[in-house]
């Protein structure tokens, strides 16, 4: 196995046991919010959940965000009218991956 490969494999294994331990055992559907964010309190990894001010519908009610080297972590929880959690979603995005590098010449510019 090339050493590039090797690299590459270990980095993915690596986030995906990452991914493993950031997983909120409490948030799944039908945790109360309370409960929710006092673990996300209570966790290391995570920033904890802040109420979201929801300019449209289908916007999370909760959310934390957090980066670490080029990676950015977000959770979100949605919940219903009782308090109680009804659908959550951890988002990680590697950075590198989501820039697009922009050049511009004498025959190309920005529109």
């Amino acid at each position: 196995m090339k050493l590039k490969h090797y690299l590459a494999l270990t980095f993915s294994v690596s986030l995906s046991v990452l991914h493993c331990e950031i997983l909120p055992a409490y948030a799944l559907p039908g945790q109360s919010i309370k409960t929710v964010i006092q673990w996300s309190r209570n966790h290391a990894k995570i920033p904890p959940l802040t109420s979201v001010k929801k300019l449209e519908e289908g916007y999370p009610d909760y959310s934390s965000k957090t980066s670490f080297k080029k990676y950015s972590v977000s959770f979100d929880v949605w919940i219903n009218s009782k308090g109680i959690v009804t659908e959550e979603m951890i988002d990680a995005r590697n950075y590198e991956n989501n820039r697009v590098n922009l050049e511009f010449t004498k025959n190309v510019s920005a529109q």
